[in-house]
Protein backbone atom coordinates (compact mmCIF):
# COMPACT_ATOMS: atom_id res chain seq x y z
CA UNK A 1 0.00 0.00 0.00
CA UNK A 2 1.19 3.35 -0.88
CA UNK A 3 0.24 7.05 0.18
CA UNK A 4 -1.93 7.52 -2.27
CA UNK A 5 -4.50 5.14 -1.66
CA UNK A 6 -3.94 6.53 1.94
CA UNK A 7 -5.18 9.68 0.51
CA UNK A 8 -7.72 8.22 -1.84
CA UNK A 9 -9.12 6.44 1.33
CA UNK A 10 -8.77 9.94 3.81
CA UNK A 11 -11.04 11.65 0.89
CA UNK A 12 -13.61 8.59 0.73
CA UNK A 13 -13.73 9.04 4.64
CA UNK A 14 -14.18 12.59 4.11
CA UNK A 15 -17.19 11.71 1.78
CA UNK A 16 -19.03 9.09 3.89
CA UNK A 17 -19.07 11.06 6.64
CA UNK A 18 -20.75 13.76 4.30
CA UNK A 19 -23.07 11.47 3.23
CA UNK A 20 -23.92 10.39 7.10
CA UNK A 21 -22.57 6.97 6.14
CA UNK A 22 -20.47 7.09 9.59
CA UNK A 23 -19.70 3.55 9.78
CA UNK A 24 -17.70 3.40 6.58
CA UNK A 25 -16.50 6.83 6.96
CA UNK A 26 -14.86 5.57 10.31
CA UNK A 27 -13.12 2.19 8.61
CA UNK A 28 -11.60 3.97 5.71
CA UNK A 29 -10.10 6.58 7.74
CA UNK A 30 -8.65 4.51 10.19
CA UNK A 31 -6.90 2.34 7.23
CA UNK A 32 -5.76 5.41 6.07
CA UNK A 33 -4.19 6.13 9.34
CA UNK A 34 -2.55 2.50 9.45
CA UNK A 35 -1.25 3.23 5.84
CA UNK A 36 0.47 6.71 6.86
CA UNK A 37 1.62 5.12 9.89
CA UNK A 38 3.46 2.12 8.76
CA UNK A 39 4.89 4.65 5.87
CA UNK A 40 6.13 6.85 8.27
CA UNK A 41 4.00 9.71 6.73
CA UNK A 42 2.99 11.90 9.59
CA UNK A 43 1.85 14.78 8.46
CA UNK A 44 -0.59 12.61 6.77
CA UNK A 45 -1.42 10.56 9.80
CA UNK A 46 -2.29 13.02 12.12
CA UNK A 47 -4.98 14.86 9.34
CA UNK A 48 -6.47 11.61 9.14
CA UNK A 49 -6.80 11.04 13.17
CA UNK A 50 -8.31 14.63 13.21
CA UNK A 51 -10.95 12.87 10.78
CA UNK A 52 -11.43 10.24 13.41
CA UNK A 53 -12.22 13.17 15.53
CA UNK A 54 -14.68 14.91 13.36
CA UNK A 55 -16.34 11.61 12.75
CA UNK A 56 -16.50 10.86 16.64
CA UNK A 57 -18.20 14.33 17.16
CA UNK A 58 -20.21 14.30 14.72
CA UNK A 59 -21.28 11.05 16.23
CA UNK A 60 -22.15 12.21 19.25
CA UNK A 61 -19.10 10.96 20.93
CA UNK A 62 -17.94 13.64 22.87
CA UNK A 63 -14.86 12.19 24.54
CA UNK A 64 -13.62 10.02 21.62
CA UNK A 65 -13.64 13.08 19.53
CA UNK A 66 -11.67 14.94 21.88
CA UNK A 67 -9.37 12.03 22.62
CA UNK A 68 -8.67 12.07 19.07
CA UNK A 69 -8.17 15.19 18.52
CA UNK A 70 -5.38 15.91 21.21
CA UNK A 71 -3.58 12.98 19.24
CA UNK A 72 -3.75 14.27 16.42
CA UNK A 73 -2.92 17.87 17.75
CA UNK A 74 0.31 16.56 19.23
CA UNK A 75 0.89 14.79 15.93
CA UNK A 76 0.54 17.96 14.12
CA UNK A 77 2.29 19.77 16.68
CA UNK A 78 5.45 17.53 15.94
CA UNK A 79 5.99 17.45 12.43
CA UNK A 80 4.86 20.98 12.06
CA UNK A 81 1.90 20.59 10.22
CA UNK A 82 0.05 23.90 10.62
CA UNK A 83 -2.97 23.08 9.03
CA UNK A 84 -3.88 19.79 10.67
CA UNK A 85 -3.06 22.09 14.08
CA UNK A 86 -5.48 24.16 13.13
CA UNK A 87 -8.20 22.07 12.36
CA UNK A 88 -7.29 20.03 15.35
CA UNK A 89 -7.44 22.85 17.66
CA UNK A 90 -10.80 24.41 15.72
CA UNK A 91 -12.11 20.59 16.87
CA UNK A 92 -10.97 20.91 20.46
CA UNK A 93 -12.56 24.38 21.03
CA UNK A 94 -15.85 23.35 19.50
CA UNK A 95 -16.11 20.18 21.48
CA UNK A 96 -14.86 22.17 25.01
CA UNK A 97 -16.99 25.37 24.27
CA UNK A 98 -20.83 23.96 24.11
CA UNK A 99 -22.79 20.87 23.82
CA UNK A 100 -23.81 19.53 20.60
CA UNK A 101 -27.51 19.69 20.21
CA UNK A 102 -27.93 18.14 17.13
CA UNK A 103 -26.10 16.17 14.26
CA UNK A 104 -23.61 18.22 12.45
CA UNK A 105 -21.43 18.00 9.28
CA UNK A 106 -17.93 18.57 10.75
CA UNK A 107 -15.79 18.95 7.50
CA UNK A 108 -12.39 17.21 8.07
CA UNK A 109 -8.98 18.29 6.73
CA UNK A 110 -7.38 16.77 3.80
CA UNK A 111 -4.27 14.86 4.43
CA UNK A 112 -0.71 17.20 3.33
CA UNK A 113 0.55 16.98 -0.80
CA UNK A 114 -3.12 15.93 -1.32
CA UNK A 115 -3.47 17.85 -4.66
CA UNK A 116 -6.93 18.29 -6.16
CA UNK A 117 -6.96 18.85 -10.00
Amino acid sequence: KNSLMGQALHMISMAQMLAVRITEAMAAAREAVDIFRALGLKDQEAASIVQIACIHYASGMQEKALDAAQEGLALAKECNSAETEKSASDLIEKIQGRPRLSFEAVGGVMPAGTMMT
